[in-house]
C-alpha cells in the first residue's frame, strides 16, 4: 500500500503545467485545515466551497449596490432658489422647466424665492443647490457655474404711452425712463450712454408698475424685458418702439461642481426640447408666454411707406412722360 503524501490544501490555486490532483476523502489533520488523501489526475481541481463562497460575494456586492443606487435615487432632493427680478411670468416659467426635468428625473425639489443679492448669497453660502432665472451676463457669467443651454432667451425693448410723438432712442434726451430690475437698468444705462443722451432714471419694483408710470403719463418711456412683453404688457396702454437691445440668456446655476450631473440632465431636457415644437417645453412656454399674433405697426411707418410710395409713383410717371415725350 503507498505511503500517505502530505498534499497542498485542496483550495490552493495550482500553477498550469503541474499535475492536480481532485478531492477524494477529507481527512483531519493536526493544523485544523482540511487536507486531502488524493489520487493522481490531469483533470483540474473543483472547489465547490470556494466558487460558492466567491459567487455569494459577488451576489451581496450586486444587492449592496442596487440597494445604495435606488436609496439615492429615491431619496435625492434639491434645494432650487428662484433668482427674483424678471417678473413672475419668467420666474414660473423656469420652475415649470425644472419640474419637468425633475420628473423625468426622479428629484424632489424645494423652492426658495429671493431678491438677486439675497439668492446669491444663498448659492455661495451653498444654501440651496441650484438657481433658476439667473442671466448669463457679466459679472454672473464668470463667477458661477452655469449650464450650457439657455432656458428662456431675453431682451430689453422700449415702450411708450401710446401717441405719443417720439418714435426712437434718440428722442429720450432729457425725458423721464421707469426701469424695473437691475439689468434693465444697466441696460438703459448703456443705450443712454451710447447714444450720448440725459435722461431721469426712476426705478420701479416691477414691471407692471413701470407700464403703469407710462399709461399715467409719470414717466415718458419704459424700459421692459421681453418676458413682460410677451406676457403682460397688452394689459397698459403703451406702445412697444421696433427697438430690441442688450440681448441675454436665462440659465440655471450651480452651487459646486457636484452637481453637474443635475446640469448635463437640464441641458439635455434643453437641447431636446428647444428643437422640437411640440415638446414639453413648448407647451410650457406657450403656458405662461402666450403668442400674440397681432401686429400694429407705428404711426411712422405707414408715412413712410406712403413717402416710398410716392417717390415710386413719381419715378415711374417721369419715366412714362419722358417715354412719350420722345426725351432721353
Amino acid at each position: 500500500m503507498p505511503t500517505s503524501v502530505h498534499r497542498k490544501p485542496w483550495n490552493q490555486v495550482f500553477s498550469p503545467g503541474r499535475r492536480i490532483y481532485f478531492l477524494t476523502r477529507p481527512e483531519w489533520r493536526g493544523s485544523r485545515r482540511l487536507q486531502a488523501r488524493s489520487v493522481c489526475s490531469n483533470r483540474p481541481a473543483v472547489s465547490l466551497y470556494g466558487h460558492g463562497m466567491a459567487a455569494a460575494r459577488i451576489l451581496l456586492s450586486v444587492v449592496l449596490l442596487l440597494w445604495i443606487s435606488a436609496s439615492s435615487y429615491a431619496e435625492q432632493s434639491l434645494r432650487v432658489g428662484l433668482y427674483q427680478g424678471g417678473g413672475m411670468p419668467l420666474g414660473g416659467f423656469a420652475q415649470d422647466v425644472l419640474k419637468q426635468v425633475a420628473q423625468e428625473n426622479g428629484w424632489q425639489l424645494t423652492f426658495k424665492e429671493e431678491r438677486g443679492p439675497e439668492v446669491l448669497s444663498m448659492l455661495e453660502r451653498k444654501a440651496v443647490d441650484l438657481v433658476l432665472n439667473v442671466p448669463h451676463t457679466d459679472p454672473y457669467k464668470d463667477r458661477y457655474l452655469f449650464n450650457k443651454h439657455p432656458v428662456f432667451n431675453g431682451w430689453t425693448e422700449l415702450y411708450k404711452a401710446r401717441g405719443s410723438s417720439f418714435d426712437s432712442p434718440v428722442d429720450l434726451d432729457r425725458k423721464r425712463i421707469g426701469v424695473a430690475g437691475d439689468l434693465q437698468l444697466r441696460a438703459a444705462q448703456d443705450l443712454l450712454r451710447a447714444f450720448s443722451l440725459d435722461a431721469e432714471m426712476i426705478s420701479y419694483a416691477s414691471a407692471s408698475e413701470a407700464a403703469r408710470s407710462v399709461t399715467k403719463r409719470e414717466t415718458d418711456a419704459a424700459v421692459l424685458d421681453r418676458a413682460f412683453s410677451l406676457n403682460g404688457a397688452k394689459a397698459f396702454d403703451i406702445e412697444k418702439l421696433p427697438y430690441a437691445f442688450a440681448p441675454y440668456e436665462i440659465r440655471v446655476v450651480a452651487a459646486d461642481a457636484s452637481l453637474s450631473l443635475e446640469l448635463a440632465a437640464v441641458d439635455d431636457y434643453l437641447a431636446i426640447g428647444r428643437q422640437d415644437g411640440s415638446s414639453s417645453y413648448y407647451a410650457i412656454f406657450e403656458k405662461w408666454f402666450p403668442a400674440d399674433r397681432s401686429y400694429h405697426p407705428p404711426g411712422y411707418s405707414l408715412w413712410l411707406a406712403a413717402l416710398v410710395a410716392a417717390s415710386l409713383f413719381s419715378f415711374l410717371f417721369g419715366r412714362l412722360i419722358r417715354f412719350r415725350t420722345g426725351l432721353s
